[in-house]
């Protein structure tokens, strides 16, 4: 029976089959953490480029400090433009041709398809050398461009802006990639008068679009920087990424700063970022480029890159309705000053609350544990409503919300300083029911913990739950949260030994077999006599 065939038949089981559900994935990773490399993802190395432990000075008081760590992001990587492409630079004359590495499947089954140039016919045809390949004609102000089959899903992609095919098919002969999409293609063979200019790799990409949330495991930037997060303090929804900012300070060899000025403002980008360079202080070897707003980066965003100390880049970027000003971002990130590792040590620590495990300022704790060597902690979480949003309004028979409620926090902070955030796989009326695992974190380094369960009720009355996945069944404690609002009355956390595949969580007595890969809970809430109370569930 395939996944879909049995969710048809178990919503068929139900009275509430027209409820959505959400599966998600549960996929045990390896043990080991994997360690950050100052060398970033990129292909060329710069002598005594690597990042460093930073402070820096000139953030508006408005931004509260949230991260501070190695990155935590990965490379996006999809048909979109949005994905964070590698790309090469080379000037040839008075013509700009940039390669770059991007992905043609499962969105399109034609490699044809993966033109960026807009031609609604592409044509295929196959190289000298027996590549497969295929060439767009630019349309309405995009570039002519060649790409060339270099993955299963992986393709080359060569642009210029009025070139003709045959000269694609040169330069097609000069561009080298393996098709992997963390580095930036080579160049060989350059024609006279011709020259690279650089690349930029996905690191650099990242940093460009850093979003920082409130009191989430996600380090803005990538793994191979430093990193330091803030969020406007009168935004406090748990999610809200508006407004923030993040200072990141990466391997110089993430990018050349004129080859992203290029690449930006290349074909394909007509609708994106204003770039303009930029006379730091006046000091003409201080490069740098500011990058305000574009559709491909999120309305409202502005960065500043320039150089730091020892080769380094220095990228700060802000994200929100009311960025910080040009001048602003600059007086920021001329103000990032190396520190050692023993002052960044006791930065962290201080931004994470002291050397013991407590709660964040403002909220409080409802339960605690531990795995292993890792201590976890589950907490409140405030939400307060901003100036000039209307109130919330909840289920008729509670009322409407006010300005500000309190619910529980779907990360568990770590002793390690970190955090493991658990997502949405289900629940009603009865409650909601979170699932974590390593491999679904989009920290590189979160911890090794178990898969877990996060389980929320407003059932007063339950004391205890009882979880049962095929024929094991665990029961733990439901602990009040201090002021919870109308869905958060009781929590709980159940970490679970699970082999890769996915959970759901239903009250169905007669379930049918599920297909390989995917896990049935079964969650029954009890009073204080053992007595169930109520199932949580479709």
């Amino acid at each position: 029976m395939t996944w879909h065939a049995w969710l048809s038949e178990l919503r068929a089981r139900t009275a509430l089959g027209i409820l959505g559900i959400v599966a998600v994935a549960i996929s045990v990773a390896a043990c080991g953490e994997r360690t950050p490399n100052d060398e970033g993802t990129s292909g060329a190395n710069k002598d005594n480029n690597a990042s460093y432990p930073f402070e820096v000075t000139g953030v508006p008081d408005r931004y509260v400090i949230e991260a501070a760590d190695r990155g935590g992001t990965k490379q996006d990587w999809d048909y979109e433009m949005g994905s964070d492409t590698p790309l090469t630079v080379v000037k040839a004359g008075g013509q700009v041709i940039i390669g770059s590495v991007i992905t043609w499947e499962p969105m399109e089954s034609e490699l044809r398809w993966a033109s960026r140039s807009g031609d609604p016919d592409p044509v295929a045809f196959t190289l000298p050398d027996g590549r497969p390949a295929a060439f767009g004609e630019g349309q309405v102000g995009a570039w002519n461009d060649l790409v060339v089959e270099v993955g299963k899903t992986e393709a080359l992609r060569i642009a210029a802006d009025d070139i003709s095919r045959d000269e694609l098919e040169k330069w097609a002969t000069r561009f080298q990639s393996d098709g992997d999409r963390a580095k930036a293609p080579t160049v060989s063979d350059l024609p006279d008068g011709a020259e690279v200019v650089g690349s930029v790799q996905p690191d650099l990409l990242i940093a460009l679009r850093a979003e920082v949330y409130r009191h989430v495991s996600s380090v803005p930037g990538p793994k191979s920087g430093y990193s330091i997060g803030w969020v406007d303090h009168q935004i406090q929804a748990q999610n809200a990424s508006l407004d923030s900012l993040a200072v990141m300070v990466l391997p110089g060899s993430a990018g050349d700063i004129d080859a992203l000025k290029m690449g930006l403002a290349s074909g394909n980008n007509a609708d994106g970022p204003v770039i303009t360079s930029l006379s730091i202080n006046k000091n003409p070897d201080l490069e740098g480029v500011f990058i305000d707003g574009s559709a491909q980066f999120g309305s409202g965003q502005r960065s500043v890159v320039t150089t730091g100390e020892r080769g380094a880049l220095v990228v700060v970027t802000a994200y929100g309705e009311n960025p910080p000003s040009e001048s602003e971002l600059v007086a920021i990130a001329t103000s990032v000053k190396p520190i050692t590792a023993d002052d960044w040590a006791k930065f962290q620590e201080e931004i994470f609350g002291g050397p013991r495990l407590v709660p964040d300022k403002g909220e409080q704790e409802i339960t605690r544990g531990r795995q292993g060597d890792v201590e976890w902690l589950l907490q409140t979480i405030t939400h307060k409503q901003p100036e000039g949003v209307e109130r919330q309004t909840g289920p008729d028979t509670h009322g409407p919300l006010g300005p500000t409620t309190v619910a529980v926090n779907e990360c568990l902070k770590l002793s390690n300083r970190k955090r493991a955030c658990a997502t949405p796989s289900g629940g009603g009326t009865n409650g909601s029911f979170y699932i974590w695992n390593k491999a679904n974190s989009q920290d590189f380094d979160t911890v090794d913990l178990p898969a877990f369960a996060l389980i929320t009720t407003p059932i007063a009355d339950a004391t205890k739950l009882r979880l049962r996945i095929g024929d094991d069944t665990t029961e733990a404690d439901l602990h009040v949260v201090p002021e919870g609002d109308w869905n958060n009355a009781k929590a709980a956390v159940v970490f679970m030994d699970l082999s890769a595949g996915s959970v759901i969580p239903t009250c169905v007595d007669d379930v049918p077999t599920p297909p390989e890969g995917l896990h049935v809970a079964r969650i029954d809430l009890l009073d204080v006599n053992g007595e169930v109370l109520g199932c949580l569930g479709m």
